[in-house]
């Protein structure tokens, strides 16, 4: 269902961040996004990582990405 609405909101020219907490989801949202245009960004974020949070919003607003959409698959 995720990837459904994420294939919506990209068809709608909407900026998405996936997050992702090891390489497994990484190498899956990869091979997904490849069908996407480019108004996407993937980021590492463990939530039971203090350092990994602090990371993934630094890694988010280093972007040009504006009002980006957050969603976790």
């Amino acid at each position: 269902i995720a990837w459904h609405i994420a294939k919506s909101l990209n068809n709608a020219n909407s900026n998405i961040i996936f997050t992702y907490v090891n390489d497994r989801f990484r190498d899956n949202i990869e091979k997904l996004s490849k069908s996407l245009n480019d108004n996407y960004l993937i980021v590492e974020c463990d939530v039971t990582d203090d350092e990994s949070i602090r990371n993934c919003f630094k890694v988010i607003s280093e972007q040009s990405l504006s009002h980006p959409l957050k969603h976790r698959l």
